[in-house]
């Protein structure tokens, strides 16, 4: 509730007529929102109460928050996932930046805290912002949902744990190659083959995909003949499996399928899929008799 006018100006009745300025002594911490320029300049005539004359004060918000390494693209820092230091968090207004912040590195005077990847900012007036990071080449955003937030602060709040995910796309990779002995090894001397297409797959959908290569004339020192490389694909669980085709047989992998999941980053390779042909045989099978040979 608003004091009384007699809290508020005690000497009033003390004042003489003529012209003033009224101002407050200002405080460590507080900023001046009102009056617009700090001070009221008055004059005063005989007898006059001259009212609301208001002063108002805030102190500086701040916002704060972690840039981590998604590992697994869940959107959460989960147990073991790094910060990442050297991105520049921003804060916006009307698409304007007008704060930012450097995600740190560790103090190695703070042995009990890791701040890789800490980021805080202050002097924020009592407002509403967008906060949201820099994009990096060859990162991917999984939180916040949005790719950004946007807050409202409030005098002097501290808000917490508006933090960056980011991951990094993983990729599988290996041969299909023709298993002349059907052991399930790629021995030495049995061919790729190319053509054959590669599936990625998730819930028994295919997500993605390749073509087994033909030999790249202009690499003389290496034979590409069947590899597949397949990229872009988001951290998570997979199936890697071959398109099925006519005539021929698996003997690669095992259970005919690769289970894979795959972290922020990386690549798994030699997820090679081995194949053979039936063979068969044919010939003609004699009897002698009495020094004869007839045929069956």
């Amino acid at each position: 509730r608003r004091p009384p006018r007699a809290t508020l100006f005690p000497y009033t009745t003390l004042f003489r007529s003529g012209a003033y300025v009224v101002r407050e002594q200002q405080q460590d911490d507080w900023e001046q929102s009102a009056p617009g320029v700090g001070e009221y300049v008055i004059t005063l005539e005989s007898g006059e109460t001259l009212s609301d004359l208001d002063f108002g004060n805030y102190q500086f918000a701040t916002i704060e928050g972690i840039k981590f390494h998604d590992l697994n693209a869940n959107g959460i820092q989960d147990e073991g996932e790094p910060g990442l230091a050297g991105v520049t968090i921003e804060v916006v207004v009307d698409g304007e930046v007008v704060g930012t912040a450097v995600t740190q590195d560790d103090n190695l005077e703070t042995e009990e805290i890791d701040e890789t990847g800490t980021y805080v900012i202050t002097a924020l007036v009592p407002g509403a912002y967008v906060v949201r990071e820099q994009q990096q080449d060859d990162w991917e955003q999984s939180a916040p949902g949005g790719g950004e937030y946007a807050v409202t602060l409030e005098s002097g709040e501290t808000l917490s744990d508006l933090d960056f995910g980011n991951y990094q796309f993983a990729t599988v990779e290996g041969i299909k190659f023709h298993d002349l002995n059907a052991n399930g090894i790629q021995d030495e001397g049995e061919p790729g083959l190319a053509g054959v297409t590669i599936e990625v797959v998730v819930d028994g959908e295919v997500v993605a995909s390749a073509v087994t290569q033909d030999d790249n004339p202009e690499t003389e020192e290496i034979d590409e003949t069947g590899t597949y490389v397949i990229s872009g694909l988001v951290p998570g669980a997979y199936v890697v499996r071959e398109a099925e085709q006519e005539g021929w047989e698996q003997s690669a992998p095992a259970g005919g399928e690769y289970l894979v999941t795959l972290s922020s980053g990386e690549t798994v390779s030699e997820l090679d899929f081995g194949n053979y042909q039936f063979v068969t045989v044919e010939g003609i099978k004699d009897r002698t008799f009495a020094g004869k040979i007839t045929s069956l």
